[in-house]
């Protein structure tokens, strides 16, 4: 016997909104737990589910998307905890269902991981090539298997999977889009692949088990925020290329001892190591040319550090609050300003020189006497 077609939730049970070529779903209000999207309304297609149109519908188990529907916004089921299908038409042009989950036609994106399933373990099929905006937000999944020729990993793909103990990231990964592992909390390695050319910033901020990373060979930028707020990381290998640490980088990893700075590494990022709280002198290379402010502020297990003759701007605050700091060492002490941070003084300026010669009176030059407010410069 044939499969009999579903009935259509009622055109009710929505609100509308005009959409390129008809309309668009821009708000689910009722409470069924299977909903059968309607085709037409008022005697126009429906061509797009809209921004959130489901989000926070924790009882809706089953959605079906009519061929009509060409378009689903990013969100559109965030935070549909209970969703195990979502099914689609079979001449619909642009999407495809496998296993109840969404991708696009060709097979070859996730555009979204039904999130209600109670599997600990997904496979995603041979030849996708992209995992989509937010495509696993939110899943209760343990291990996720990436099929060779995966290139893509887009925004927040991973955001909030909070039991992701296992992942290993095929050879052939081009690029990973920003906080795409964010709030991962069960994590505790993740080696990056040789292939990659692209980090997205804030990759994996609040990762709290992370406790390992090895970076890609041939990087030369850790973007910003890409591991702040990871508290139980202990190790990080750097790659010999690497040229700048970003903004916020590593800013709040208070189990970080120690890192290795590449000879390679050009400049330390604004509040790269802020609140490091037990990061210790670590050795900054004969390359470095700047230090943004805030760097290392609050990182109160540093006794001493050596600032080579190289570097020629140091931040505002860069020690503040480095309340053990009792020694900067300046390898070359002469021709250093100090000037405040008004947008005239640095176009033109003209700060107060000073003797860095002592490496004590130094370390309460940056930790108290000149710190926010005033950066400091090398002519």
């Amino acid at each position: 016997m044939a499969n009999q077609p579903k009935t259509e939730t009622p055109t009710s049970a929505f609100r509308f909104e005009t959409a390129e070529g008809g309309y668009a779903i821009k708000q689910y209000v009722g409470k069924e737990k299977s909903v059968v999207l309607p085709s037409l309304y008022q005697g126009k297609p429906i061509t797009e589910i809209g921004m959130e149109a489901f989000s926070e519908h924790t009882t809706l188990t089953e959605i079906t998307v009519p061929a009509s529907v060409t378009n689903i916004s990013w969100f559109a089921f965030s935070g549909c905890t209970a969703l195990k299908s979502i099914c689609v038409a079979e001449d619909n042009p642009a999407y495809l269902s496998i296993d109840g989950n969404l991708y696009t036609k060709d097979g070859k994106t996730l555009l979204r991981y039904a999130i209600g399933k109670t599997e600990e373990r997904f496979a995603l099929p041979k030849g996708v090539t992209k995992i989509g905006d937010s495509a696993l937000s939110g899943a209760s999944l343990t291990e996720v298997l990436l099929p060779h020729g995966l290139t893509e990993i887009e925004d927040w793909a991973f955001l909030g999977c909070e039991s992701l103990t296992a992942l290993a990231l095929p050879d052939t990964l081009k690029a990973i889009g920003e906080a795409a592992f964010e709030d991962c909390d069960s994590l505790t390695e993740l080696i990056l692949p040789n292939s990659l050319t692209e980090l997205g910033d804030y990759m994996c901020e609040s990762c709290d088990s992370l406790r390992r990373v090895v970076l890609p060979k041939a990087l030369t930028k850790l973007n910003n925020g890409a591991f702040s707020d990871c508290d139980s990381l202990t190790e990080v290998l750097l790659p010999a290329t690497l040229i700048e640490i970003g903004d916020h980088a590593f800013e709040h990893c208070e189990a970080l001892t120690a890192i290795t700075l590449p000879e390679s590494l050009v400049k330390i990022g604004w509040s790269a190591f802020a609140s490091c709280t037990s990061l210790t002198a670590p050795v900054l290379p004969d390359a470095l040319t700047e230090i943004g402010g805030y760097a290392f502020l609050e990182c109160n297990s540093l006794t001493q550090m050596v600032i080579p003759a190289s570097v020629s701007l140091i931040g505002e605050a860069a020690f503040l609050s480095c309340e053990n700091l009792k020694r900067l060492i300046f390898a070359n002490p002469n021709g250093w300003y100090v000037t405040d941070n008004s947008f005239e003084s640095l176009l033109t300026p003209k700060g107060e020189r000073i003797d860095l010669t002592a490496s004590a009176q130094s370390a309460r030059y940056f930790t108290e006497a000149y710190c926010e407010g005033h950066y400091w410069y090398k002519k």
